[in-house]
């Protein structure tokens, strides 16, 4: 058997859709980083500074799990005293909780980052991708799924401006966490 393989001698030689495409996933992809920065510097700071809030919940780093980080995040801001003042906060015309936003945040960005591009194109509403992921079924099925779904721009543009409100709510629990301490020292 032979096996054949053919790499682009130009791989940045791209069609302006192709620059389109990738210039939007690039986009994305910035920003799902920052949010996720976010949420780590969050989470350190508050063990940083409120250690027994960890040891009351048992959590223990790294929070690799989209699940832990939400459910920490949100319990954070619930019941650190000097958070509470930022946990009614809602997001969008639905206002949606923080909880909502933070899941649907992780749901979108592990479809575009763990899934595979299969189709993408051009049209009104400026570039559409279609993407394909292969899910597990519930835990006692162990059973494997594969879905496909479509995101056009503006749905990544939305859900960037969810990413940049919640890392902006994060930063912002870090200003009151480090604040407090101040206080306390002085």
């Amino acid at each position: 058997m032979e096996i054949t393989i053919r790499a682009s001698k130009k791989p940045f030689d791209l069609s302006d859709m192709e620059r389109m495409r990738y210039s939007l996933l690039g986009r994305f992809s910035y920003y799902m980083s920052a949010f996720e920065y976010d949420c780590d510097e969050f989470i350190f700071k508050v063990a940083e500074h409120n250690p027994s809030f960890i040891v009351e919940h048992k959590f223990r780093a790294p929070f690799n799990q989209s699940e832990a980080r939400t459910r920490f995040i949100v319990l954070a801001f619930d019941e650190i005293a000097a958070l509470k003042a930022l946990s009614g906060i809602r997001y969008g015309e639905n206002e949606q909780t923080m909880k909502d936003v933070l899941e649907g945040i992780w749901h979108h960005r592990n479809n575009l980052t763990h899934g595979r591009m299969i189709g993408s194109h051009g049209g009104e509403k400026g570039v559409s991708f279609k993407f394909a992921r292969w899910i597990r079924g519930e835990k006692k099925e162990q059973q494997f799924h594969r879905i496909q779904y479509e995101y056009d721009q503006s749905l990544l543009f939305n859900i960037i401006d969810a990413a940049t409100f919640v890392s902006g709510w994060l930063r912002e629990g870090i200003n009151i966490l480090e604040e407090s301490v101040t206080k306390h020292e002085s």
